[in-house]
């Protein structure tokens, strides 16, 4: 659940992104599973790869695995590739990074056609990214972007410790439900607590994948924020400063019940990711 309508952070809008010519697999090793609907994989698209990397290491303890000399870093937790830092292909102002999740779907191609029949944009058609798998990159109706993936070695199981959650940041949250229910078949549940700001929760296959909640201000453009699962919040925030992080809020700033703490992160480069300690999955 969002702890972040009283916040006000102005995110850019997602350019060009771009990719390594070389890529690990998603899953060692490979397996068929495939969990439609689910956020497999998160890319930060930044202006400083190094800087990124170092602080993401230093604060998670994620491992580093350079697979090429252009720029881009995969994250490893705890031997699980979860996710990956790549340099903006075109020129654009520092702190212009964003997270750019990755859904898994059946058919990608299939995918990114009801995502434009729904009214949304195609920002890189769909390839084959060798190792990986086939992808493309696409915007919703407000143009927060993601990633669709068919992994070739299969979908990996959610690592504690690494990216738990995504969270959408709409304008329209009743417009982002239909989309998302066209195109990639989610079921949204709706949060029952009139006191507490909207939320939506997306399934699939009886399980909770993402959420949807309105924007935290009017000058924030709709985007999606990556979770990562911390087993001490106060540790974690205390080396996200130190390591020249900003924590922009937490859910003890304001009045609602997420059941458990959360913050909001901005690392040094400018993205925008949150943390939370969590029981259990949602």
């Amino acid at each position: 659940m969002s702890i972040f309508a009283s916040i006000a952070f102005a995110v850019p809008l997602m350019l060009d992104v771009a990719h390594a010519q070389l890529a690990s697999p998603l899953s060692t090793p490979s397996s068929d599973a495939v969990t439609p609907g689910e956020i497999v994989f998160a890319d930060l698209v930044t202006t400083d790869v190094e800087r990124a990397a170092t602080f993401y290491n230093a604060v998670f303890a994620w491992e580093l695995r350079r697979t090429d000399d252009a720029g881009y870093i995969e994250l490893v937790h705890s031997g699980e590739l979860i996710g990956a830092i790549a340099a903006f292909e075109a020129d654009v102002e520092p702190g212009s990074a964003r997270w750019l999740p990755s859904v898994s779907v059946i058919d990608v191609d299939a995918t990114a056609s009801s995502v434009v029949a729904m009214g949304g944009t195609i920002i890189e058609p769909p390839a084959e990214f060798p190792d990986r798998g086939r992808f493309a990159v696409v915007s919703d109706t407000e143009g927060a972007v993601l990633m669709l993936l068919r992994s070739s070695s299969g979908d990996p199981p959610r690592s504690p410790g690494g990216f738990g959650w995504a969270e959408l940041w709409s304008s329209n949250v009743a417009k982002a439900v239909q989309f998302y229910e066209s195109v990639f078949g989610y079921r949204a549940l709706r949060s029952a607590n009139a006191d507490a700001p909207p939320t939506v929760v997306l399934t699939t296959g009886g399980s909770a994948r993402a959420t949807i909640v309105s924007s935290p201000g009017d000058n924030v453009d709709p985007n999606w924020v990556p979770y990562v699962e911390v087993d001490d919040a106060q540790r974690t925030l205390e080396e996200i400063r130190r390591h020249g992080g900003a924590v922009l809020a937490t859910s003890d700033d304001v009045d609602d019940d997420v059941g458990s703490f959360a913050a909001i992160i901005a690392d040094p480069t400018g993205g925008v990711f949150a943390i939370q300690v969590r029981e259990a999955n949602p």
